[in-house]
């Protein structure tokens, strides 16, 4: 059994594990590649035309403090109600 996966613009989007030919399979413009020797390539991995890569890791976005978002909330409504004011 071998084992393709499916790219498309340069990322992976499908696995398939076979014994038949990729060939036989899909439609000839489909880009397929062999990747029994790398088990760990799977749906959302890179390939620059050599090599694969893994999807960089996501970063959790960072909290904004409590204090900060009050002071943005104060600053807010001073304008609202300058604006209020003006009108």
């Amino acid at each position: 059994m071998r084992t393709h996966v499916r790219l498309q613009d340069g990322m992976v989007t499908e696995t398939i594990t076979t014994d038949r030919s990729i060939g036989e399979l899909f439609h000839p413009l489909l880009v397929w590649i062999d990747v029994t020797d790398s088990p760990k390539v799977h749906a959302g991995w890179f390939y620059d035309g050599v090599q694969f890569h893994a999807p960089a890791p996501a970063v959790a976005p960072v909290a904004t403090p409590l204090v900060q978002l009050q002071a943005e909330m104060t600053s807010l409504m001073q304008r609202v109600a300058a604006l209020a004011k003006a009108g």
